[in-house]
């Protein structure tokens, strides 16, 4: 453990930090904790390609401690499953290809005053997309009086726009309209207080 803890320590020594605080007398375990809240290297261990030895970076010594979730997080793992985040992504440049209006649709932010759930518009023409996501680890009631369908999801049950009654935890998606429409009362959304928020776009008004 002492020699563990010595190379954490000797591996973060050009931290200057690290220098100041070992002088000021704070114990090497105080010290690796102070760093641990600022410092980037949890960024830095080295890729992680498959869940082979070393994460499939190197067969010799790693230059910094392979993160040990490498077995379960790696990318050939990533690049195998449908339902990855790398996957997810491919879906959604797929969709910036193919759809203007993911470019060039004019934006505007409903519930601007939410701290969890992100809100939004595309417009462009007569088409009209609507993208919900909820960036908390609770689920949030909402419910929406325009009819929409499914784009894309990180969840694989996500209903219809007029079937949707529930945002679960970090859920994403985006429903395009059937068509460009008076957005009156497009979304309404229950705080835990059970307060119904009615977000109103009046046709015509600024969606800058």
């Amino acid at each position: 453990m002492f020699h563990s803890l010595q190379l954490k320590i000797f591996r973060i020594l050009r931290h200057r930090t690290s220098k100041e605080r070992l002088r000021a007398g704070f114990s090497a375990e105080e010290t690796i904790h102070a760093i641990r809240k600022k410092a980037r290297d949890n960024a830095r261990t080295p890729m992680q390609w498959n869940a082979e030895e070393n994460a499939g970076f190197t067969t010799g010594t790693p230059w910094y401690q392979i993160n040990p979730n490498y077995k379960e997080i790696n990318a050939e793992d990533e690049t195998a499953r449908e339902d990855s985040v790398f996957s997810h992504y491919q879906k959604l440049i797929q969709l910036r290809k193919k759809h203007e209006i993911m470019v060039y649709g004019e934006y505007h932010l409903l519930l601007p005053e939410d701290e969890d759930l992100y809100i939004y518009t595309r417009t462009l023409g007569k088409e009209q997309w609507l993208i919900l996501c909820n960036f908390h680890e609770k689920e949030r009631e909402i419910a929406s009086t325009q009819i929409g369908s499914v784009l894309l999801s990180n969840y694989t049950d996500t209903p219809q726009l007029k079937e949707l009654h529930l945002l679960r935890p970090y859920e994403a998606v985006i429903y395009r309209l059937p068509e460009k429409v008076e957005m009156h009362n497009v979304c309404a959304v229950y705080s835990d207080k059970s307060v119904s928020i009615t977000e109103e776009i009046e046709e015509g008004e600024s969606r800058e």
